[in-house]
């Protein structure tokens, strides 16, 4: 019976590298029902349907959210979109490895940063001193910390834009653009919901118009000194007032959520 089955999986596996028996490329991604593709994309088409379903369960487990930015190294025309875990449930567990990096890399993460918030630089060797140890945690689904003394103070998604920790934008609160949301948008915001235009265009939203879409912002709260979340623009300001549906800004990390209350990373 052991040798039946370990000969049935051999078969599929040949099946599998042979081309032939590969369907055709589709211009579609996802594809639809009965695409076809060239080469393993779609590999998963010729297996049993069962392997594709997944229980409720499993789906409550793997809940996750869209994070979309442009990749520097990648045609700009071409908007990726990843999966990235939600800090909501961010624990030491779903860190992958911490590696000390490099200098030159050091210093191309404290470019990176200096660039794209001018207001730290008088303080940027505070806060990444060149002598001391950078390190750089990676953690599922492309998501990487970058710590000081075992402190998060940034963190990113793949090669996108670094974003600040909420502590650290409270010691410096004017380094990022702000967003405002009304006082009835908070209690979402807290639990771990994007921002939708009208929160942020609603009497007690204010919008700043010169952020462009992709921009890493800081979320404020009307009648509040501080900022609850981080979030990245999916559209422009401009465009979440003329639109004023759906989403205008992705929610990345709230107050008390996992990597709040990360104070330190050892």
């Amino acid at each position: 019976m052991a040798t039946i089955l370990i000969a049935s999986a051999a078969t599929v596996f040949i099946l599998c590298l042979d081309h032939s028996t590969l369907p055709h490329q589709s211009s579609t991604f996802p594809p639809k029902s009965g695409a076809k593709c060239d080469g393993f994309e779609n590999v998963f088409q010729i297996l049993p349907a069962q392997l594709k379903r997944y229980t409720q369960r499993q789906r409550q487990r793997q809940r996750q959210r869209f994070f979309i930015f442009k990749h520097p190294n990648s045609d700009p025309s071409k908007i990726f979109t990843l999966l990235i875990i939600m800090f909501k449930k961010f624990s030491s567990e779903d860190v992958s490895s911490q590696n000390q990096v490099k200098a030159s890399v050091q210093r191309k993460i404290r470019q990176s940063i200096a660039e794209e918030y001018p207001g730290l630089e008088p303080v940027l060797d505070d806060l990444l001193p060149k002598k001391a140890p950078l390190i750089v945690v990676k953690c599922q689904n492309h998501l990487n910390l970058v710590l000081v003394n075992s402190v998060p103070l940034f963190f990113n998604i793949r090669d996108g834009p670094y974003m600040p920790t909420l502590r650290l934008l409270h010691q410096y609160p004017n380094i990022m653009k702000k967003f405002q949301v009304d006082r009835g948008a908070i209690k979402f915001v807290l639990a771990g919901a994007n921002i939708m235009c009208p929160g942020l265009t609603s009497p007690g939203g204010a919008l700043d118009e010169e952020v462009e879409a992709e921009t890493p912002v800081a979320i404020m709260a009307e009648g509040k000194q501080h900022a609850l979340a981080i979030g990245f623009t999916k559209m422009s300001a401009k465009d979440i007032k003329a639109i004023n549906k759906g989403i205008g800004v992705d929610n990345m990390h709230f107050l008390n959520d996992g990597l709040w209350k990360m104070e330190r990373l050892d």
